[in-house]
């Protein structure tokens, strides 16, 4: 098969990406096995994980699982399961037949991928517009490898990818209005992934949902909570905010958790 040395990895990446609209629909694109495996970098297997598990193409891999660290089983277990959604497009096909951007937008949430194939630094610097968002309206930002919120975004989107990486950016139009819920410790996916409901009372200023769990694993909101709006409680779970910045976390007992979390 392809091989995961010098860079024959890349072989089936760009065929997978020019015929992105078959996949799910006629077939599943194969674009040959994830490698996770301790001798690749850690940021190389993150990239072609990622890439494999926002594009939405066939997931396989033939690493042996024994001889994995926990941080490359991370991996597997923050992408390997697929999102479901068809509305999955790579954003610059007709600039780059190995595309950077990758956006995926459902369910009111927007999760992109911006993947750096190459040994250069990417600098992406594009209009929001271009990458399908409202130029007009401002996001909040997180960064899920890197685990950290980004700040806002309105009108562009720029940031820096290192070589033979990828940076996975969700992102959740914002008002100051209300919190939102921005990102999950899930999937790379996620919220897309896997959140299923989601509601803001403002009556009783509560934030609350239905997600898919797994038992016995940690499971963290990452929620943009606007000035004056403090987190009083979250029910079962613990929270710490910094300024705007809140994480919520649980540890599912089933593989659906109903969470509500209450401001002051």
């Amino acid at each position: 098969d392809n091989g995961p040395w010098e860079r024959r990895w890349l072989i089936g990446i760009e065929p997978a990406s020019t015929r992105y609209f078959f996949n799910g629909r006629v077939w599943y694109n194969d674009p040959d096995p994830v490698y996770v495996r301790n001798s690749v970098s850690l940021a190389r297997a993150r990239l072609f994980a990622t890439w494999t598990a926002i594009s939405g193409v066939l997931y396989n891999f033939s690493d042996w699982l024994g001889n994995l660290s926990d941080e490359r089983l991370d991996i597997l277990k923050r992408t390997m399961a697929p999102h479901g959604s068809l509305n999955v497009r790579p954003v610059d096909i007709f600039e780059n037949p190995m595309p950077n951007i990758w956006h995926l937008c459902d369910k009111g949430y927007s999760v992109f991928s911006f993947c750096n194939w190459f040994d250069e630094t990417l600098s992406v610097d594009c209009e929001a517009s271009y990458a399908g968002l409202d130029p007009e309206k401002r996001y909040v930002a997180f960064d899920f490898w890197n685990n950290r919120f980004i700040g806002s975004v309105k009108g562009r989107i720029t940031l820096q990818v290192p070589s033979i990486d990828c940076r996975v950016v969700s992102m959740r139009e914002c008002d100051d209005s209300k919190p939102v819920l921005v990102s999950t410790s899930r999937h790379v996916a996620s919220p897309v992934f896997d959140v299923k409901e989601e509601r803001w009372d403002a009556s009783s200023r509560t934030l609350s949902g239905v997600a898919k769990t797994v038992p016995g694993e940690d499971y963290e909101l990452r929620i943009w909570a606007p000035v004056g709006f403090t987190c009083e409680s979250a029910g079962e779970g613990t929270f710490a905010q910094k300024g705007s910045e809140l994480r919520v976390r649980f540890r599912p007992s089933g593989d659906s958790l109903a969470w509500r979390v209450v401001f002051k």
